[in-house]
């Protein structure tokens, strides 16, 4: 009969208060997975399940190495890309973005590879407000598949959200009356 234990919830404690042993929720969760490894009737020892191939292994080293090249250099829809990269900058225009104080400053750079761009902006010298679906920028490159626009203000787990890269403009998340903002886009070219 098969096991249908589900992943333990975080709000269950581990130990039971009342007899300081393991709870039973996380009890049967382990048993489950020990049950599902095998039930220790595996030759697998713990040097066969490092997390990190060993840096001496330099096979290993280069075929991680081969896999990444393979992933950027993938044609997507039967389109060509190629292994160049580019790095530059841009001057961002914004619409509909509300300077709160100071005279707020982008500095924007880019780095294209083969058909993926990874665009970046952080703001200097003021403070300003946005509203999701209203406010957009301009990207150093028009995006052929939508993707994804990342932004983080002021250092805070509270100040991290996510917006829309489509066409020519990237539209960032809400945020308001921030000093400390950082804006990237990530996206496919055409």
């Amino acid at each position: 009969m098969a096991n249908i234990t589900n992943i333990t919830p975080p709000r269950v404690p581990f130990l039971d208060a009342s007899t300081g042993n393991i709870s039973r929720e996380w009890y049967r969760f382990f048993l489950n997975q020990f049950q599902l490894t095998g039930a220790g009737r595996s030759d697998i020892t713990i040097a066969d399940i490092q997390l990190a191939p060993s840096s001496s292994d330099s096979s290993v080293i280069q075929m991680i190495d081969e896999l990444r090249q393979e992933i950027a250099l993938t044609p997507i829809n039967g389109t060509s890309s190629t292994s160049s990269s580019t790095e530059g900058t841009w001057a961002p225009t914004f619409t509909n973005l509300t300077t709160v104080s100071g005279t707020p400053v982008w500095t924007a750079s880019y780095v294209k590879t083969g058909r993926i761009v990874y665009a970046t902006m952080k703001l200097s010298g003021g403070a300003v407000s946005s509203v999701a679906n209203s406010t957009y920028f301009t990207l150093p490159f028009t995006a052929g598949v939508d993707g994804a626009v990342l932004n983080a203000t002021d250092a805070n787990v509270g100040g991290f959200g996510v917006g829309l890269v489509q066409g020519l403009y990237g539209f960032p998340p809400t945020f308001t009356n921030k000093t400390l903002v950082v804006i990237t886009a990530v996206y496919i070219t055409s």
